[in-house]
């Protein structure tokens, strides 16, 4: 009788324990229900930015506040280049091989690829696109650091998504020509209409 008693005992209490903890994980789900409502009925109320410098033009949505520049936060480097000398030559260099295609600088492989699930994110040096934003090919400048068994890859993956794939010396950038002849298989003449 006082191992059923024990049994029974045992049961209610683990009874109990599942009843607390589905009740305690309603009530979370419910509160976070409540806190993601009230979020979203306070993106539905516009606030005024505050603009007490007139003098700061905006085209920012009505909930960002412009907060002014820090007095240190280094205005000296404002006006400094995004892209590096030898970045800057082949980026003016594929404008002018490929007038009416899109060159985006500093990409993603694993956005190139269509969000393909890779172990680590590579960074591409240039993206070429159509005027859809399809990617016809990616430049990559040949760094020291990079590591041959990356570059080999980035050739793999990319071509096997049908994507063309060239590395360029950033010591003597080549030249428009150059850069049409190696990339006019996957871009072709780049004679089609920007949209």
């Amino acid at each position: 009788m006082a191992a059923f008693l024990v049994l029974v005992a045992v049961a209610v209490g683990l009874g109990w324990l599942v009843w607390r903890t589905v009740r305690r994980a309603r009530e979370a789900r419910r509160a976070a229900e409540e806190r993601e409502a009230v979020f979203l009925a306070s993106l539905a109320t516009p606030r005024p930015v505050p603009r007490e410098d007139k003098t700061v033009p905006t085209l920012l949505a009505p909930r960002i506040d412009v907060l002014p520049p820090a007095a240190d936060a280094g205005l000296a480097r404002a006006g400094r280049p995004y892209l590096s000398r030898a970045e800057g030559l082949i980026f003016r260099a594929l404008k002018e091989a490929f007038p009416v295609l899109n060159v985006f600088p500093r990409a993603s492989l694993r956005r190139v690829l269509g969000g393909e699930a890779l172990a680590k994110d590579l960074r591409v040096d240039f993206v070429v696109c159509g005027a859809d934003l399809t990617t016809r090919a990616v430049v990559d400048l040949a760094r020291a650091e990079e590591a041959r068994a990356v570059a080999d890859f980035k050739a793999e993956r990319l071509t096997r998504a049908g994507v063309g794939y060239l590395r360029v010396d950033g010591q003597q950038p080549p030249s428009a020509d150059e850069l049409r002849l190696a990339l006019q298989a996957w871009c072709g003449e780049g004679s089609e209409g920007r949209s």
